[in-house]
């Protein structure tokens, strides 16, 4: 079997030292020049990974005080027994080898053979970027030797547990055990130092960071550094200090307190803006932000500032569910387009599919010759929600047999009804700040109506009064 290890060395991604708080978290990216601004001083990484495998061990210093690439080596070889030794060849980066010249004659007097990565090579830099993450949760320590704590939280990532699960399938597994089985060669002295000469490549990463934001420092409610580390967040400490004057019109919860990046609906807000029924444009400017910082959010890639978070949610109408998921809680109206964001949508409307969803149609008039009106209709709950498909559409063919679990078919409303619910539809899909309020008007001036859509439940009520049922051409109806 190849032993190949691959050497990398990079400033810290998502750590920096602070000369009060120790090591301070930063989860969403910063540039080195901005963190200074906050007192912040940069470590370098250090990483040695079997190549195809998640087996590694890390190592860190002060960007001042860089580690002889020979004692990192040593050391990673002699600590970590699971990258089994020497091996027959290590991979390095074009910037790391030109940086540090002597590192191929050091490593032939070893035994071991230098590689450098040419400009196709994807998994030396995979395993850089998995080395900058994975270990945030377990970084704890104040002032106090931070250095310290930090290789600790990492040692406690990387250490192979006995009940670990590795991805990639039966491959992955088989590749694992082949190199569990390896004997390990043990460690290696260098005999003089190898010293790397630094430069821009070390930070990269920085080209992917987005424009600066404001951040605060937030520090663990005990004052105690020795349980959890400061972290500098996106947003203005104020926003958790004062209590925000409740509108009467915008929807929040019990969430409102908590930093944004200890729990965050990101992947789904991706979701309902791919659904929405105005463009990313109209959406930013709602919200008081950037196209771009709006795409930066949505990807995972930075956290927008507190107040700007709390009005997407908001216009979202995104609330905290049971769990640690987030649910759509409406009224509102999205649109069905592209079947993976509709489903993950229609999950976070119904719980997962808790839900007796029927497509509106009038009684006696001309249905909207361009829209189809799909209604969200759940046990109990009299926010509205409402999911249009282009007529003729795929979209609107899949959510009729397949995205709308449950599907009762399609109901004949009142006229009067159905008409209100295409204006308040078109209403909500002009303005991003009137897409929930026209659909709660809606549900207001026909509340005697939509009281009975409450418990819809047709397994055990008939029909509302008013109402006639359509056969379904999917025999969805009981």
């Amino acid at each position: 079997m190849d032993r190949l290890h691959h050497l990398y060395v990079s400033i810290a991604k998502q750590v920096f030292r602070h000369r009060d708080y120790g090591m301070v978290r930063v989860p969403d990216p910063i540039t080195v020049a901005d963190a200074a601004s906050y007192g912040l001083s940069p470590v370098l990484l250090y990483g040695v990974t079997v190549a195809g495998l998640p087996y590694r061990i890390r190592y860190y210093s002060d960007l001042a005080a860089p580690r002889d690439l020979g004692e990192v080596l040593s050391l990673a070889w002699a600590d970590a027994s699971w990258l089994k030794g020497l091996p027959d060849r290590i991979l390095v980066s074009k910037h790391l080898a030109g940086a540090a010249p002597g590192l191929a004659d050091a490593l032939d007097a070893v035994g071991v053979d230098l590689e450098v990565a040419g400009p196709k090579e994807k998994s030396l830099p995979a395993s850089m970027r998995s080395a900058q993450t994975g270990y945030l949760m377990f970084l704890k320590g104040g002032p106090e030797d931070p250095l310290k704590a930090l290789e600790a939280a990492a040692r406690q990532v990387d250490e192979p547990k006995e009940y670990r699960t590795l991805p990639g399938g039966q491959e992955m597994q088989k590749r694992a055990g082949e190199w569990d089985a390896l004997e390990n060669r043990g460690t290696a002295t260098f005999v003089g130092p190898i010293g790397f000469e630094q430069g821009p490549w070390l930070r990269s990463w920085e080209a992917s960071v987005p424009p600066p934001q404001d951040r605060y420092f937030y520090i663990p409610p005990s004052g105690d550094f020795f349980h959890e580390s400061v972290s500098l967040l996106i947003g203005d400490k104020s926003d958790f200090d004062e209590d925000d004057e409740d509108d009467g019109d915008e929807q929040w919860s019990r969430d409102d307190d908590y930093p944004p990046s200890l729990s965050d609906p990101y992947e789904l807000a991706k979701s309902v803006l791919a659904c929405w029924p105005l463009p990313e444009k109209e959406v930013a400017e709602a919200i008081g932000v950037t196209v771009t910082e709006l795409k930066w959010y949505v990807s995972g890639r930075a956290m927008l500032p507190h107040d700007r978070w709390r009005r997407l949610c908001q216009r979202f109408t995104l609330e905290p569910s049971d769990g640690n998921d987030y649910d759509i809680a409406g009224p509102l109206v999205l649109v069905a387009r592209k079947r993976r964001h509709i489903e993950d949508c229609w999950d976070a409307m119904t719980s997962g599919g808790d839900s007796h969803p029927v497509e509106l149609v009038p009684a006696s008039t001309e249905a909207d010759p361009s829209w189809r009106y799909f209604l969200v209709n759940r046990d109990n709950d009299r926010r509205l929600k409402v999911v249009i498909a282009a007529r003729g559409s795929d979209s609107a063919e899949l959510m009729e047999s397949t995205i709308a679990m449950n599907y009762r078919g399609r109901v004949a409303i009142p006229d009067l009804v159905y008409k209100a619910t295409v204006e308040a539809v078109g209403i909500a899909c002009r303005s991003t700040d009137h897409n929930s309020a026209a659909i709660r008007n809606l549900m207001y001036e026909h509340g005697p109506f939509w009281d009975q859509i409450e418990d819809w439940s047709w397994a055990h009520a008939g029909l509302p009064s008013g109402c006639e049922r359509i056969p379904s051409p999917y025999g969805r109806l009981p």
